[in-house]
């Protein structure tokens, strides 16, 4: 009788553990895929903290290639003329028109002032940032006719 009771038990933990094999779903569980969107988003802030700063130190590369423009742009107008030119894109006397330049991009207002005519003759070039709502807008960069940098610009392009 104990052997019979037994063999009872044994079948029906048998078709208990078939049954279980049948019903079980295969599938992620709540805590995988929990886990899962939480190293995707901390992956995703950490992208978009580089790609702000990544982005703003392209402008700072515009604004210095566009001074380096202008240097060269007024080094061709004191050999020309002996002195050099006042501009301003926020007036009525635009760097393009009065150095005959093509500085593209809405992110600077470009500006030469500070000229003084002798001996040396000396300017200074401005860009001062004005694209966005950032927190580097009113930040500039300088370059004198020493070929001297300057400015509050805090991001490093090169």
């Amino acid at each position: 009788m104990y052997g019979v009771v037994l063999a009872v038990i044994k079948m029906y933990f048998c078709q208990l553990r078939q049954r279980a094999k049948v019903v079980r779903i295969k599938g992620f569980t709540m805590i995988e895929l929990v886990i899962t969107l939480v190293i995707v988003g901390i992956l995703a802030t950490i992208s978009f903290a580089f790609y702000g700063s990544a982005s703003e130190r392209m402008r700072g590369g515009e604004a210095r290639t566009n001074l380096e423009l202008i240097f060269s742009a007024e080094r061709i107008v004191l050999v020309q003329t002996g002195g050099y030119l006042v501009c301003d894109d926020a007036g009525a006397n635009d760097c393009n028109d009065v150095l005959n330049l093509d500085l593209r991009g809405n992110n600077w207002l470009y500006s030469v002032d500070n000229v003084a005519a002798g001996p040396p003759p000396t300017f200074m070039a401005h860009a001062l940032r004005n694209g966005g709502a950032t927190a580097y807008n009113g930040r500039q960069v300088t370059l004198s006719q020493a070929e001297v940098w300057g400015g509050d610009w805090p991001l490093r392009w090169w």
